[in-house]
């Protein structure tokens, strides 16, 4: 399935917006460019973990780009929005609303993936366990794998002379252990 992501444009109006810091009113960005460098800083940040290589700058980098993520609150419309719905608002409705339509299945589908993966790989292993090796011992024709090998079985003979012998020496210590 392919992915789309919808533009997350700011329907809001181009009006500028000023907030009082202090005794000064500064100019407020947009989402646009407060998304920008946000994504600029956050990058930045990742680089500077990865470059360090080490371990604690990239699992403080992960724990604050959590804990960021967590505070910011999402918003399905502005907060300054007409008491009737307008053709703009609908529009972003409907487009937040793919854009979570899509997501959702992606996860479906990530997840279902994980689990046919799952599956599959446990049950190779538990039929290789279970057949492939009884099927490999049992059934398989040693003769045609094997050629036979004339210094094999002359040595096997003479290693089974050799247990006989011993076993026949073994015999005759126990029988004059006993008259002893």
């Amino acid at each position: 399935m392919p992915t789309f992501s919808a533009a997350k444009g700011d329907v809001s109006s181009a009006q500028e917006v000023y907030h009082k810091v202090g005794n000064e009113f500064v100019l407020q960005k947009s989402n646009q460019e407060q998304n920008e460098e946000d994504f600029l800083n956050s990058s930045k940040r990742r680089l500077e973990a990865l470059m360090t290589a080490s371990g604690e700058k990239a699992k403080l980098f992960l724990r604050q780009d959590s804990a960021v993520k967590a505070a910011i609150k999402r918003t399905f419309l502005p907060d300054q929005r007409s008491s009737m719905i307008r053709d703009d608002e609908t529009e972003q409705i409907l487009k937040r609303s793919f854009e979570y339509m899509v997501t959702i299945t992606e996860f479906i589908l990530k997840v279902l993936e994980f689990q046919l993966k799952y599956y599959l790989i446990i049950r190779f292993k538990e039929e290789l366990s279970k057949s492939f090796q009884r099927r490999l011992i049992h059934e398989t024709d040693w003769a045609t794998i094997v050629e036979p090998d004339s210094y094999v079985a002359k040595r096997i003979k003479e290693v089974d002379f050799q247990i006989v012998g011993v076993q026949e020496s073994l015999r005759e210590v126990e029988r004059l252990a006993r008259k002893v």
